[in-house]
């Protein structure tokens, strides 16, 4: 891993409108608070990106309260809180199309 590699987390997923994660997320978030321990030194930023289902400022919010919902993950499962920041995109960057 190099400085500004940029990783897709596919699996990280929530309930439709909420801040609610999936159960299927549990994995992934698991793998990456165990990298994340055992690499303290590696700090990330955490970007939600929403399609554009929602109002724009409504997506905005959701997606940071989403990512903060992954932080707190992180942090509650040890990983120093310095190192991570956490963005919510909303719809203005979609990664995908939801077409």
């Amino acid at each position: 891993i190099n400085t500004n590699d940029i990783f897709t987390l596919q699996d990280i997923q929530f309930e439709p409108g909420t801040t609610t994660l999936l159960p299927s997320s549990e994995k992934t978030l698991k793998e990456l608070t165990s990298y994340l321990m055992r690499y303290p030194n590696v700090q990330i930023e955490l970007s939600v990106h929403l399609d554009n289902s929602i109002e724009s400022n409504a997506s905005k919010k959701l997606s940071q309260d989403r990512a903060d919902v992954i932080r707190n993950y992180l942090i509650h499962g040890g990983v120093n809180s310095n190192n991570i920041i956490a963005t919510g995109q909303g719809s203005a960057l979609p990664i995908d199309s939801n077409e």
